[in-house]
């Protein structure tokens, strides 16, 4: 778990149970703002990319897609975001897209923002598309 601002890439992160079949998922958990703040700018920052449905833990979700990796927002009135994505270069994905949303969140609503990462383990197989 890390709990700056900006996620540090971590290649050991859950190791033993990864492999390239592996749903690879972060989560930013936000504080300091109320999900009113959060929700017009997620929905900005998603608009650009591809949306689908999958089925996310045996439950049919909304996620959008961008350059390797997968974002689930369960609900615009919450204060947390997933980050997905799989294969060779999924923390590489992660990486890059939890720190593009982090600078994007931070420009627009300063330091009374904070962030929270969490990664959770790999013990989900690979998202796929109905």
């Amino acid at each position: 778990m890390s709990s700056t601002e900006h996620y540090l890439l971590n290649y050991a992160w859950d190791i033993k149970h990864w492999n390239e079949d592996r749903d690879v998922m972060l989560e930013a958990q936000f504080s300091g703002v109320s999900p009113a703040q959060i929700a017009p700018l997620l929905e900005h920052w998603l608009h650009s990319k591809q949306r689908d449905q999958q089925v996310l833990d045996q439950q049919t979700a909304t996620i959008f897609y961008a350059g390797g990796a997968w974002f689930h927002w369960p609900a615009t009135d919450s204060l947390q975001f997933y980050i997905h994505s799989a294969g060779q270069d999924a923390f590489d994905s992660i990486h890059y897209y939890a720190n593009h949303l982090a600078d994007y969140l931070f420009a627009a609503l300063g330091p009374k923002l904070k962030l929270q990462w969490i990664e959770h383990p790999h013990r989900r197989d690979y998202l796929r598309a109905h």
